[in-house]
């Protein structure tokens, strides 16, 4: 009995192969660059900046509601700020507060006007987990996000109009005044729009730097290992039945 055991977990840890790995951007480190209205940060697939030139495998902009003819309705792009530090990240100045405004409101905040991050992939992407950092302590972290297949052609729309070019419906998070870090839900999505809480009444202001961003490529949800581990997975009982039959002197397989 102990020898099969042995056998057992012998032919399960050479059979199952590694999950699907996770890559994580760190938007605390770096350069600080407060942006220009209609900037864009752009990584690669492992998580390293690179140029924004149509080939990167993740692009970044910055989006406000500031808009519209009954006043606050509609996003126009702003400026995507990042803040190099401890506890800092991500921020936005939307077209109201001109680039270059002013703490807080380089952060991603609702203070008037509702700021928000766009992130697009080029091939579908699940498990996203990002951190909210309450820099300012000046406020809250509740916020609101949306995934799918959305393209970056909102600008003039309103919230309503999201699923107009791909996007999902909303999702709001009560967040407190600590740190935040989540799993946004779904799977197989190509594009996150987060930003501060719509849903409102606030308790007050929300306002944060968004830390980092994790995300596994593919459509699994979370724990989900890859099709050659399921492969091997099968390859190993396959052996280990065999195995077994052999023990007992039957020689088939």
């Amino acid at each position: 009995m102990k020898a099969t055991l042995t056998g057992l977990g012998f032919v399960l840890c050479f059979a199952i192969a590694p999950f699907a790995s996770a890559t994580t951007v760190n938007f605390t480190t770096g350069s600080t660059n407060a942006g220009t209205m209609g900037n864009s940060l752009c990584y690669t697939a492992g998580g390293a900046a690179t140029s924004c030139n149509g080939s990167q495998f993740l692009m970044i902009t910055a989006w406000g509601i500031t808009g519209g003819a009954g006043g606050d309705t509609t996003f126009a792009q702003g400026a995507l700020g990042h803040y190099a530090g401890t506890d800092l990240g991500l921020g936005v100045c939307n077209q109201d507060e001109g680039v270059n405004c002013n703490p807080p409101n380089h952060e991603v905040d609702n203070s008037g006007h509702d700021d928000f991050v766009l992130f697009q992939f080029n091939t579908p992407v699940s498990n996203a987990t990002v951190v909210l950092n309450p820099v300012c302590n000046c406020g809250y972290t509740d916020s609101t996000y949306y995934t799918g297949t959305g393209s970056a052609a909102i600008s003039g729309l309103s919230l309503a109009q999201l699923s107009t070019v791909g996007f999902g419906s909303g999702t709001n998070r009560n967040g407190g005044n600590s740190q935040q870090t989540f799993t946004l839900s779904g799977s197989g999505y190509t594009s996150i729009l987060l930003g501060a809480d719509v849903a409102g009444p606030h308790f007050g202001d929300d306002y944060f730097k968004i830390g980092s961003l994790t995300w596994t490529t593919g459509n699994e949800p979370p724990g989900t290992p890859e099709p050659s581990s399921v492969i091997s997975l099968g390859t190993g009982l396959g052996l280990l039945v065999c195995w077994a039959r052999r023990k007992r002197g039957n020689s088939a397989c």
